[in-house]
């Protein structure tokens, strides 16, 4: 599983800024808002950080 700061800095790189992140099913989860307010999740690989599934939670 990659170390939760390499998931930071691709949660960053995906744009996001403030956001929270913790284990979610075999996966890292994401949680964080849009531009407008929305709340999003986005589940990464844990050990490709690759994007998973996104959406609005």
């Amino acid at each position: 599983m990659a170390p939760l700061t390499e998931v930071e800095a691709a949660a960053r790189a995906l744009g996001h800024h403030k956001f929270f992140v913790q284990p979610d099913g075999g996966c890292w989860g994401v949680y964080a808002r849009t531009s407008d307010g929305a709340r999003i999740e986005i589940l990464l690989d844990p050990m490709t950080l690759a994007v998973v599934r996104q959406g609005r939670s």
